[in-house]
């Protein structure tokens, strides 16, 4: 198991915080994408147990385009990390899926001719 999805497991955000910061923004991003055997994201795993500082971390080092796209990741059994939570989780994985969209709407907006 790569050492962010162990940290995710295990609820170690401050582990979490350290390996992203070492990396450069797109690294990072292919980091977060990288599944385990279950096609399970460090997302994925953090939400599952439970560790709600350890998905705020994870969340909070992307853009909102990158959040989004790592929120539509499937696992395995083609559940999102949403899917696969507790309801302190999911309200909070609920929240920043509103705020990329808000993003994505208002860059629509501005973009539009």
């Amino acid at each position: 198991r790569p050492a962010l999805h162990e940290a995710a497991y295990r609820g170690e955000a401050e582990m979490i915080t350290t390996i992203l910061s070492s990396l450069r923004s797109s690294d990072g991003l292919k980091l977060l994408m990288m599944r385990d055997n279950m096609k399970h994201t460090a997302l994925h795993t953090a939400a599952r147990r439970g560790h709600t500082e350890s998905v705020k971390v994870i969340l909070n080092s992307l853009s909102a385009e990158q959040r989004e796209q790592l929120l539509r990741q499937n696992d395995c059994y083609g559940t999102t990390a949403n899917g696969v939570t507790s309801r302190e989780v999911k309200t909070l994985l609920e929240a920043y899926h509103a705020m990329a969209m808000k993003d994505h709407d208002l860059c629509s907006e501005f973009f539009a001719i």
